[in-house]
């Protein structure tokens, strides 16, 4: 776990830095939208393809259920790696364009018409890997972006577009594969993956045209384990540490089986 003093830092919006910023909340929304749209086109249907391919409807729940654990264990490495890139825009560019192969791999086997189990796990795991090494990065980021006088505003701005993205996304990957049918079930599934990973390369490409003001923050450190846990049981960021641990471990526990039951 990493802690930094420097992310809460104030920037004035004034001259060139104004202009700057104002570039970067463009291309953070604009990356937040493609990195919407392929959540609704690929990994919302993810599950569905492993139904597809004809898998079973455990190997489905469980397609959603533990590659996140793996993706949990790989996504410890980020603070080392952010480490030795020296910069977390680096790190969290990389996690980007791993997730899009892994959807290109997708892509692939959808064409192809099937997957074995031990494949589609694997990169499953390496998609949620990469997917939360560089969203712990990128937590530690954007803070360094956006002043604190205007994050409220900007992220409940940026979320509603995101939603709008994904709902947009889900509804069109949806209809694509109603209109298929079962005879070219897995034909719609590669182009939506295909779909996904494009946008998943342009999201890499804006997350890499954005600044980078603070490539490793001042004040940023370890926090080890008997200190997380004294933070958990008496510090407030502690204990709503563990409040959405308990929330997310029930929720994903559950939710992986929602899909296949729902499509039976």
């Amino acid at each position: 776990m990493t802690s930094s003093s420097a992310a809460d830092t104030d920037r004035a919006p004034s001259g060139a830095h104004s202009k700057t910023l104002r570039r970067d909340l463009k291309l953070s929304t604009a990356e937040g939208s493609a990195f919407s749209l392929m959540v609704g086109t690929g990994e919302t249907y993810l599950a569905a393809f492993v139904l597809a391919v004809g898998l079973g409807q455990v190997t489905s729940g469980l397609i959603a259920s533990v590659p996140l654990l793996a993706g949990a264990l790989l996504q410890l490495v980020s603070p080392l790696a952010v480490r030795a890139l020296g910069s977390h825009r680096r790190w969290i560019v990389a996690c980007a364009r791993t997730q899009a192969f892994a959807l290109v791999l997708l892509a692939i086997a959808a064409g192809i018409g099937s997957i074995p189990a031990a494949a589609a796990f694997l990169i499953a795991s390496v998609y949620w890997g990469a997917a939360m090494a560089a969203g712990s990065a990128w937590n530690t980021w954007i803070t360094t972006l956006v002043p604190r006088g205007i994050r409220a505003n900007w992220f409940a701005r940026r979320s509603r577009v995101m939603q709008s993205c994904t709902l947009g996304g889900f509804l069109a990957a949806g209809a694509i594969l109603q209109f298929a049918g079962d005879a070219y079930k897995t034909t719609a599934f590669a182009l939506l993956f295909g779909l996904a990973a494009l946008f998943r390369f342009a999201s890499a490409e804006l997350l890499a045209r954005h600044s980078e003001p603070e490539p490793l923050p001042e004040g940023q450190r370890l926090v080890g384990v008997s200190e997380l846990a004294l933070r958990i049981r008496h510090g407030d960021d502690g204990r709503l540490l563990f409040y959405m641990l308990c929330v997310t471990l029930a929720a994903q526990t559950a939710a992986p089986f929602f899909t296949p039951f729902m499509l039976a």
